[in-house]
């Protein structure tokens, strides 16, 4: 049997060593950030060059203030239990639905079975812990996995931000579309949303929601089909000078900024959840989710808000209509650039997951093809 003094010896060790691992842990997260930030700050570092200079400067200061604050940011992470494991975090009309529905019915996953997008708010911190408290509330044999769906979240960073404060460990799900069908799909979703709840809003046109337009129909605008502007806002690749730039004066709909953050990333394409390899999309998930119990095989599921059973309104649009070639001709040019980029240097990152990365290429590679001529050919 131990002394009493040998008690309070091995107590004393135990506390210096558990200080020392939360120590290295503070540490490597500030080394981590650094790291990611070092491109992206040196190249700041002339952005006095250009003429819109005050703007530049500010990202930079900004940049250096989250730096600052990531000590700080970090104990009050340590003081946490539990943080959300897993974000179903956009883009919209990407099969996050669908992601949400089979996901929640994961025997090792509790989430809302609605958005949960409370994280851009101001008290975004208290309105998480007090949906992770009463998700913690359910019982399990095995761990369990926290989840919320937000597709917003990579277009407003406020949400990754508020993340940030309770976690490191969050892990991201990030869908794309073709941007033709993006555009599509998510205005035609507003019109139905307008009337199913009433709105007293007008229905703004599509050709008010082009490039130079400051209007958006509920976040519906040509703009948010520009993937990679808001991919650029998560500081996991160095970015160019003329990168930066172009992510903070490619619309004047959404103010962007760079959001450091610990998080791994798993993205995919909306073609990935039907035509691809279902099976082995499946299969990544569930291991990036750390999943035990396999997830089922995607084609086994029925797809969810895909918009065919919905009602058609005077505003619905078809979009292979000959009066939107000018639309498609933007959304277009939009995707050629966001898919090379993305395709070039996104998913090299350490921190991006891609399923069948072949494929996901090759799905990109397609951004520039108009889908409508495959209709009527």
């Amino acid at each position: 049997m131990s002394s009493p003094s040998q008690t309070q010896s091995q107590s004393n060790s135990s506390s210096v060593i558990s200080d020392s691992n939360e120590s290295r842990r503070v540490s490597g997260f500030k080394n981590k950030t650094f790291k990611v930030l070092l491109g992206a700050t040196m190249t700041i570092q002339f952005f006095h060059l250009l003429p819109n200079f005050r703007s530049l400067h500010h990202l930079r200061d900004q940049l250096q203030d989250n730096v600052d604050n990531v000590h700080q940011q970090q104990q009050y992470k340590l003081q946490q239990e539990e943080g959300i494991s897993f974000a179903v975090a956009g883009f919209p009309k990407c099969g996050t639905t669908f992601l949400l529905q089979m996901l929640g019915q994961h025997p090792e996953i509790v989430m809302p079975q609605t958005e949960f997008c409370d994280l851009v708010k101001k008290d975004g911190v208290n309105r998480t812990r007090l949906l992770l408290q009463d998700m913690m509330k359910q019982s399990s044999p095995k761990p369990l996995k926290y989840g919320i769906k937000c597709p917003a979240m990579v277009r407003d960073t406020n949400a990754i931000e508020t993340l940030t404060k309770m976690s490191d460990d969050t892990r991201l799900i990030v869908g794309l579309r073709h941007p033709v069908l993006f555009f599509a799909s998510f205005y035609n979703f507003r019109v139905w949303g307008h009337y199913k709840f009433n709105h007293t809003t007008p229905i703004l046109s599509p050709f008010k929601l082009t490039d130079g337009s400051e209007k958006t129909f509920h976040n519906a605008h040509v703009a948010h089909a520009r993937f990679d502007n808001f991919l650029m806002q998560l500081a996991k690749v160095p970015l160019s000078k003329s990168e930066l730039h172009r992510m903070l004066n490619s619309d004047n709909v959404w103010k962007k900024r760079i959001s450091p953050n610990p998080f791994q990333i798993f993205i995919y394409t909306d073609d990935q959840l039907q035509h691809g390899n279902t099976s082995q999309f499946a299969r990544d998930l569930q291991h990036f989710l750390g999943l035990e119990t396999p997830l089922p095989d995607l084609n086994s599921e029925p797809r969810a808000n895909d918009g065919s059973s919905r009602p058609t309104f005077p505003e619905t649009i078809n979009i292979c209509d000959a009066k939107f070639e000018g639309i498609r001709s933007k959304l277009l040019q939009h995707g050629k650039e966001s898919s090379k980029w993305i395709s070039e240097k996104f998913i090299e990152s350490k921190d991006v997951t891609v399923s069948d990365k072949k494929f996901f290429i090759e799905s990109l590679r397609t951004w520039g093809d108009d889908p409508c001529a495959l209709v009527t050919t």
